[in-house]
């Protein structure tokens, strides 16, 4: 007996080089761009971070304190500096500095230039680090090495330059040939999970990132500050800062006030808990206005820190922009739930992927399917591809997160209109959050109704069927199956393509066979039962490689009126048709 096998023929994509000699200039242009700025940035980067390596090894010196205060500067973006003036000794020759550190550009906060003022009070005695180089140059601290967190950032853009380059002038599209493809592409499927799994993980540490700066931090110390003492306070002054960036002039509002506390004097200029700086220049105008007219004000001071206060420690409109780091952290989150899954399917069907010829059917048999199924047998049970348990879980997990952060606003509003002085900002900007969270939540209750769907046990015979072979699916429904109002199971088999290019890939399905098994509405034809089935000569095998695969499945639909409906997939193995 002689064993034939189709054979699935697929064609390579074109590459997409440009073929003229302009077009790769302009790409190679292009490229050069990303690698100038890549080398540019990195090499700044390590300067500085081998600078500040090189002076943690200048000498340590015994100094004292001559001056220390605080300085505000007019038309800066950081108006406080810490001003210091020290005195040391060097092989017998005195020295002064009014160096605090090598990098030292002020800081808009001037509660932090203040505690470095009380820290470093004139006449203290304490040490100093001098270049032994250059006695006459000194710094009272180290700078921070936290640059170095960011020094392969740029190197991702020399990587991108230096691939495009590659690849617009060496890389040789293979040729459109037809071929079969075999299971050694695995494993480039298996790094591109991998890579996805990296790439979510990128998102979700940048959304977690930037939403603890920009809305769990300052909401901790928001609610913290609902036990700071209420102390009156005078404005001394008022500005509006402005602050250049690539994407033009943001904008921050600074009011340096007084206060007495614990019978010491004390100076803050932080208005609220919310940094950094937002474009509209004109609310932060009105804001300063206001203050500057008021006679009489109070801050909100921390007990324990008299040198920390604020002026408003109330929820306000600006903190909802921290809900848009959200997004990357669900998108993030969501790819890599989907890696994770896809690289667990993978791994289970690898052994049907891609086949090679055999010379025996026996042998196809022990080399693919009944690596998959298990040991070979007459009848074989069929799992669906998606539990309902896990159907749940990232519905929960994401509900639970999205509303637990957005309560504290919806509780700010309400909180508002209870009190008579809603803010109608905070209000029209929540909307759109308060009804994904409430989408969420029908969401999580959908999943859940969905557990306690009918289970259906569903079993095919033969457990080995092939092109052209005559089958039996048999089912048995667990649960309350008279809730059922209609029950349709059909056997499909589709093909899946991944298209891929430069900027990502998509699957694209086509169905190519369908056929009607059962649709009854009848109660004594759901709870059990079974049918005859044939495999059409005339179509595909299952097959799987890195582009593409044939997918043959049974697909269940049961109608449950008023409760979400049952819809699973089991998925099966045809094998190719022996021929004699």
């Amino acid at each position: 007996m002689q064993l034939k096998l189709r054979r699935h023929r697929t064609t390579s994509c074109d590459s997409n080089k440009p073929d003229s000699v302009a077009g790769r200039l302009f790409v190679t242009v292009f490229f050069m761009f990303f690698l100038g700025m890549g080398l540019l940035f990195e090499v700044f980067l390590v300067r500085e971070v081998v600078s500040a390596i090189h002076r943690r090894s200048w000498s340590v010196v015994s100094c004292r304190i001559l001056e220390s205060s605080v300085l505000q500067e007019s038309n800066s973006e950081n108006p406080y500096r810490f001003a210091v003036k020290y005195e040391y000794q060097v092989n017998g020759a005195t020295y002064q500095s009014t160096r605090y550190q090598f990098k030292d550009s002020g800081s808009d906060n001037y509660a932090k230039a203040q505690k470095l003022a009380d820290r470093y009070q004139a006449g203290l005695e304490t040490q100093c680090y001098v270049n032994p180089k250059n006695p006459s140059e000194a710094i009272l601290e180290q700078d921070s090495l936290s640059m170095a967190c960011f020094v392969l950032i740029p190197f991702v853009f020399v990587l991108i330059g230096i691939g495009g380059i590659y690849g617009t002038w060496f890389y040789k599209s293979k040729p459109k040939t037809q071929k079969a493809v075999l299971p050694e592409v695995k494993g480039e499927t298996r790094k591109s999970q991998w890579g996805l799994l990296l790439f979510g993980f990128v998102f979700f540490a940048a959304g977690s990132g930037f939403s603890y700066i920009f809305l769990i931090q300052p909401m901790l110390d928001m609610f913290r500050a609902r036990t700071w003492i209420e102390t009156p306070c005078t404005i001394i002054s008022g500005q509006v800062l402005s602050h250049d960036s690539d994407d033009g002039t943001t904008y921050s509002v600074d009011i340096l006030y007084e206060y007495v506390f614990d019978d010491k004097e004390h100076r803050s200029n932080r208005y609220d808990f919310m940094s950094g700086s937002s474009s509209g220049y004109q609310g932060k105008r009105e804001v300063v206005d206001k203050y500057l007219k008021l006679k009489n004000t109070v801050c909100y001071v921390n007990p324990e820190s008299p040198g920390d206060a604020v002026l408003i420690r109330n929820l306000t409109w600006k903190y909802a922009i921290g809900l848009f780091p959200l997004i990357f952290v669900g998108v993030g989150l969501a790819i890599m739930i989907g890696a994770v899954i896809g690289m667990k399917r993978r791994a289970a069907k690898e052994s049907i992927g891609g086949w090679k010829p055999q010379t025996a059917f026996t042998s196809f048999h022990s080399s693919g399917y009944q690596r998959y199924y298990g040991p070979r047998e007459d009848k074989i049970a069929l799992k669906p591809q998606k539990h309902p348990i896990a159907m749940l879980v990232f519905p929960l997990i994401f509900c639970g997160f999205w509303n637990g952060l957005v309560s504290f606003f919806v509780y700010e509003v309400f909180s508002g209109f209870k009190t008579g002085r809603p803010d109608w900002c905070l209000t029209l900007f929540m909307i759109p959050f308060v009804l994904v969270g409430i989408g969420t939540v029908i969401w999580v209750i959908y999943q859940f109704l969905a557990l306690f769907n009918p289970r259906f046990e569903i079993a095919i015979q033969p457990a080995l069927l092939c092109l052209g072979g005559n089958g039996q699916l048999q089912w048995t429904i667990h649960g309350q199956a008279g809730r059922i109002r209609k029950l349709v199971i059909k056997l499909t088999a589709r093909e899946e393509v991944v298209n891929t290019d430069g900027e990502g890939s998509n699957t694209h399905r086509k169905l190519f066979y369908e056929k009607e098994l059962l649709s009854t509405a009848l109660r004594h034809e759901m709870k059990t039962g079974q049918v005859h089935f044939t495999i059409p000569q005339s179509t595909m095998h299952s097959f799987e490689a890195e582009h593409n695969k044939i997918i043959w499945a049974i697909d269940v639909k049961a109608d449950i009126p008023l409760w979400p409906d049952v819809k699973q997939e089991y998925q099966f193995c045809v094998s190719p048709q022996p021929v004699i």
